[in-house]
């Protein structure tokens, strides 16, 4: 009898010890998995209809997005033209959810739902531009 409230104390702890297992079997992420170079490919769609977008991406350990880097952007008809990003903040928790903003040619998305991906090669997701109300659907793949 007296080996029964023992087993359970060793069972109870190994049960305790394997607790964190699921989290990082679920590939959880830290700040360091986004800094790095990526190639952000986005479709805006809203009132001045719909365009697509392709940036070169620089994201520090600090998750501010360099400014300067450039873009192409295509509307409907085809018609494209350069632009440029602004800079932006991009934060990653734990549980890989992504947030923050991005300002892309003096336009603001702001990160609605977004994460990244199990291998941390790919953040997709979908942002806002608060100002006019147009949607934004994007994948940042890793070079």
């Amino acid at each position: 009898m007296h080996r029964a409230p023992k087993n359970r104390a060793v069972t109870a702890a190994l049960i305790l010890s394997l607790a964190p297992l699921p989290a990082l079997a679920k590939g959880a992420c830290r700040d360091s998995d986004l800094a790095g170079s990526y190639t952000l490919s986005a479709e805006t769609s809203g009132t001045q209809g719909t365009f697509w977008t392709t940036c070169a991406l620089e994201i520090g350990a600090d998750g501010r997005v360099a400014a300067g880097t450039a873009c192409v952007q295509r509307d409907q008809a085809g018609t494209e033209a350069a632009a440029t990003v602004n800079g932006g903040a991009i934060a990653l928790a734990r549980s890989c959810k992504v947030t923050g903003s991005l300002v892309i040619a003096g336009f603001e998305s702001v990160v609605v739902k977004a994460r990244m991906s199990r291998d941390k090669r790919r953040v997709e997701g979908q942002a806002a531009n608060p100002h006019d109300g147009s949607s934004v659907i994007f994948t940042a793949a890793r070079l």
